[in-house]
């Protein structure tokens, strides 16, 4: 069940995809994106098992200008 609510390999590259066009709209630079750590978040306080989601953090390092970098979060945080 809970690798239905894991996005594919397929997805994945579709995010870095899209991240990549956000950050040449921005005008910033990717210089490294490492995937980090997959983790299992229970969004339920009773720790039941019916309610979790698993969660992929990815490190980015990016060269650009402030208002640049801005523009580029900005841009990631409306993704959809």
């Amino acid at each position: 069940v809970i690798n239905a609510k894991f996005p594919s390999s397929n997805e994945i590259s579709s995010l870095l995809i899209q991240i990549n066009q956000v950050a040449e709209d921005s005008n910033v630079s990717i210089a490294n994106f490492t995937p980090k750590d997959t983790k299992e978040i229970n969004l339920t306080a009773n720790n039941s098992g019916k309610d979790k989601i698993m969660s992929q953090e990815f490190s980015i390092v990016a060269n650009a200008r402030y208002l640049n970098f801005v523009d580029f979060i900005f841009r990631i945080a409306r993704l959809p």
